[in-house]
């Protein structure tokens, strides 16, 4: 590094401009650059070794000690050009009228760090919780997670200044003095949000497949798929790139021994379990999945533990797991903050009452998420590539996420479950074995794909197609049944589903398909006189779909929720808004034929 004069006492001597320092030192830089590889290539090195790989070369010092001394003395050129390089890289000029171009260079700093990122139009960082402070959290993690963090700028202003080295320059372009990295330099490079950075899609604790189907196995950053896999100091078996159907077949044995001990209530049940694993190691590639939910009739069945499970196959530890919200506003910034700090897996646990979340619901469908930050007037889009499941006793699904969901039956079928012995304690068993799993369950999904994903016999499941098509067809494949075929009980089981059966048919026995207004339905319904059973039944149904403390029906809230149902079909009759009559709209209940 070149030996800066800041002395102004001798006003004689001319200070150098920072065009001058950086010539002057990228040309001794060079020419040392040029002498040091010529007596490399002189030992009988190729051309284009680098200087990194030259440091591995072993001097053989019992074989030839002139020629060992040579290579021991150029290792040393080596480390000091490579040093001379990184401190050339480093080095940022502070100038004045140059805010533009400081802050370009900073973000190149930033760059070659290699850990900092963009996501969700931010700056952030991968970070390990385990020595995090305790602090009050929407979720609980294991100790040694890995979380997504956006970078503020005093943690950007300390970083800068440990990986750089800043100068500041007077208007003649001459250096004052070597200073921390400027407040407003990574200030003004947050608010850059067109950054070179590397984009983050997330993190991964496993090996994955990546959308076209290719093995990503490789620690660290992977710039093709954007996803970050953090090994966790673990040694992954090799996934092989063409899978044999002897392969595909131990395969299959292997995951299933891991489900031995827990008493499904039926093999469809089996295959959901089986597709949620698969759904954990590849969710980042495939743009939706479904929800997993795992339901036993009493406590102590095994399905929070089959829902570990899941985790403990994919991120290595037992599930983050996040409580059901009271409120829908809750629920909606829970769920960004969980999805802005990119946890994997993330589990609902403990369900106590019916389980409906329109934010979930947006989540599991769309590729991306948008809401407001809590406590902030500040929006956030970000990726939804997470996989969610949940737990709960007799769970019930409500309203669109029965449409989203596919359900794990636990039946130990005795009085006290938790008695019951695994054969295999699986949290010892997982993470002893879980190299093995993980290599099972993509050795299944790679062959299928590079089977060319052979269409199954199914019918599509819409808004999460791609899904369908890889994860649920792979089940398939290997003579699983179809796990959708759970989705019939959830939605059998649905209160919304029954409520609004009840409403319908009773409506179309009162009314038939004559247009109407809602005043009307309300005066007719709320009549004292009005005994008839039809009529106490749409009553009833009303009341339960719009909840009141002193049992009247708000009209307006009525009009409301119709809105949301309007064209839908129930036990075979189908609500419709007709047009208006001064103003007022109009609804009728039609009988649907071949329904």
């Amino acid at each position: 590094m070149t030996n800066y004069n800041t002395n102004k006492k001798n006003n004689k001597v001319k200070q150098q401009s920072t065009k001058d320092i950086r010539e002057e030192e990228l040309n001794i830089y060079y020419e040392r650059v040029k002498v040091v590889k010529n007596k490399i290539q002189e030992l009988g090195f190729p051309e284009d070794i680098t200087f990194e790989k030259f440091l591995e070369v072993d001097p053989e010092i019992d074989k030839d000690q002139l020629r060992a001394s040579k290579i021991l003395e150029l290792h040393k050129e080596c480390r000091d050009l490579l040093e001379q390089e990184n401190s050339i890289n480093t080095t940022i000029f502070v100038e004045p009228s140059k805010l533009h171009e400081t802050v370009d260079a900073a973000e190149q700093l930033l760059i070659k760090c290699g850990n900092i990122y963009q996501r969700a139009g931010k700056i952030v960082g991968i970070f390990n919780i385990s020595f995090a402070p305790e602090q009050k959290t929407i979720i609980k993690r294991s100790r040694d997670s890995i979380i997504i963090r956006e970078i503020d700028q005093v943690y950007l202003t300390m970083l800068l200044t440990k990986l750089g080295k800043f100068f500041r320059l007077d208007k003649r372009s001459n250096i004052v003095n070597e200073i921390d990295c400027p407040e407003k330099i990574a200030r003004s490079l947050l608010a850059k949000q067109q950054w070179g950075l590397p984009i983050l899609s997330g993190i991964i604790n496993a090996p994955t497949l990546r959308p076209d189907g290719t093995i990503l196995d490789i620690p660290g950053y992977d710039k093709s798929s954007g996803m970050f896999f953090f090994n966790n100091r673990c040694s992954f078996e090799k996934i092989p790139e063409n899978p044999t159907a002897q392969e595909v077949k131990e395969a299959k044995e292997i995951l299933l021994f891991i489900l031995k001990d827990f008493p499904f209530e039926n093999e469809v049940s089996k295959s959901v379990a089986i597709s949620a694993i698969f759904t954990a190691l590849i969710r980042k590639s495939i743009s939706s999945a479904p929800l997993f939910g795992f339901t036993a009739p009493k406590m102590g069945s095994g399905k929070s533990l089959l829902a570990d499970v899941i985790s403990l196959i994919g991120n290595g530890k037992p599930n983050s797991v996040i409580a059901q919200a009271e409120t829908d506003a809750e629920e909606k910034k829970r769920l960004l903050s969980v999805l802005i700090e990119g946890d994997p897996i993330v589990c609902y646990d403990n369900i106590e009452k019916p389980f409906g979340s329109a934010a979930l619901c947006a989540v599991l469908t769309q590729h991306e998420y948008k809401d407001r930050i809590l406590g902030s007037s500040e929006t956030r889009t970000v990726p939804t590539n997470t996989t969610f499941l949940a737990t709960g006793n007799n769970l019930v699904f409500m309203g669109d996420i029965s449409t989203r969901t596919l359900l794990c039956k636990l039946d130990p079928n005795v009085e006290r479950p938790e008695e019951r012995s695994f054969e295999l304690n699986l949290h010892e068993y997982i993470p002893e074995h879980r190299a093995k799993l993980i290599r099972a369950a993509l050795i299944i999904l790679r062959a299928f794909y590079v089977a060319g994903c052979p269409k199954q016999d199914i019918k599509p499941f819409g808004r999460f197609e791609e899904w369908s098509n890889w994860v649920r067809s792979a089940v398939i494949w290997i003579k699983l049944p179809d796990p959708c075929e759970s989705r019939k009980d959830i939605e059998d089981e649905d209160p919304i589903r029954h409520i609004l059966a009840a409403l319908l048919s009773s409506w179309h026995e009162i009314f038939g398909e004559e247009s109407i207004k809602l005043k009307q339905i309300v005066l007719t319904v709320s009549d004292p006189n009005t005994k008839n059973e039809s009529y106490e039944t749409l009553k009833e149904a009303i009341l339960e779909l719009i909840p009141n403390s002193k049992g009247n029906i708000n009209q307006r809230a009525l009009a409301k929720k119709l809105l949301h149902y309007k064209n839908r079909i129930e036990n075979g009759y189908r609500i419709e808004q007709v047009g208006k009559n001064q103003g007022t709209s109009l609804w009728c209940v039609k009988k649907i034929e071949n329904n």
